[in-house]
């Protein structure tokens, strides 16, 4: 029966019947009576040529009388241009799905990329839905991540490099020179890390859509992943730069006390050393920032993701997670 070509319908019917979807422990779905009626008038002709009754367990007056077939097309098809009338929550009868489409103030000037980067395309023929991308299938999504991850990679290494030369130049007293001839290594750091860590998350399929933002990075939803290859990296990049720059800067703090100096080259030490203080935290601080969120989301994800599925489950007809409630005797 399941070979049978006769219907589009017949496959969903049987899916719905014999690997219903649990709306909550002790309930399931089952199949609407009219998707039944519509594969058994294309069908059942088919089976009587082979012999094969039509079985009572698949009788179409034991199913409920829905308003809509299962699984709806109108939740099949996202990946049509959003209208004015639609609606950000679509009722559907099946798992996680991308959003139609961002609602934002139509005054404000943003635009955003569209889903069709960071989610798979719906197939209302094959009844599958905007899924989110995960792994490097979708060339689109890998080549916005290669972007995305590697160069926020290489700025922080860049800058870290930047701390490096200031380290050399204020504690052993390095001249431009000497500096000048390590430029090929700091360029072989600095863009050979970022593309290594790049090439090893292609590798291990780590790539993942964000349906909010429309962007491809790494970490969305896997939470090691967000740990090993972006927290580990910028912290370590953090760490290094800060305690070389401090370095520096005592050590000319230093030379600025024991060694006298006429009043004009003092003030330019303490112009520098203002200049480079300053640049330092203006890229500190937004850096930081961003590791405090991240830290948070690796944090919370597990919460996050349960309490949703705790107090959506029911609407989008997904399994709901098993909750101990006490009863009063």
């Amino acid at each position: 029966m399941v070979n049978l070509d006769c219907s589009r319908d017949f496959r969903p019917f049987l899916c719905a019947l014999y690997a219903p979807i649990c709306m909550e422990y002790g309930r399931v779905t089952l199949p609407c009576r009219r998707l039944c009626q519509r594969a058994y008038s294309e069908c059942s002709k088919l089976m009587e040529m082979f012999g094969v009754p039509w079985p009572e367990d698949m009788e179409c007056s034991r199913f409920p009388d829905c308003d809509e077939p299962y699984p709806r097309l109108v939740d099949l098809n996202l990946a049509g241009d959003p209208t004015e009338g639609a609606s950000v929550a679509v009722q559907r009868d099946y798992g996680f799905w991308c959003p139609r489409e961002l609602k934002i103030d139509p005054d404000l000037g943003y635009s955003f990329l569209h889903d069709r980067v960071a989610c798979n395309a719906s197939s209302p023929a094959q009844y599958k839905a905007s899924t989110v991308t995960q792994g490097s299938h979708n060339k689109a999504c890998t080549m916005l991540f290669m972007v995305l991850y590697f160069f926020t990679m290489a700025g922080s290494v860049w800058w870290v490099i930047l701390t490096i030369t200031w380290f050399l130049a204020a504690v052993p007293k390095w001249g431009s020179e000497a500096i000048e001839k390590k430029a090929l290594l700091f360029h072989a750091s600095a863009w050979g890390i970022p593309g290594t860590l790049t090439i090893i998350l292609l590798a291990m399929n780590k790539i993942e859509g964000d349906n909010i933002s429309g962007v491809c990075f790494v970490g969305l939803y896997d939470v090691d992943a967000l740990r090993y290859f972006v927290l580990a990296p910028l912290c370590l990049y953090v760490v290094v730069g800060v305690s070389l720059l401090l370095a520096g800067i005592i050590s000319l703090n230093r030379v600025r006390i024991e060694i006298p100096l006429e009043k004009e080259n003092q003030d330019k030490l303490v112009k520098f050393m203002i200049r480079i203080g300053v640049f330092s935290i203006l890229y500190l601080v937004p850096l930081l920032v961003v590791i405090g969120c991240y830290f948070y989301e690796q944090a919370y994800r597990g919460i996050w993701e349960t309490t949703w599925i705790q107090e959506r489950c029911r609407e989008y007809h997904i399994p709901c997670p098993y909750q101990v409630r006490e009863t009063l005797l």
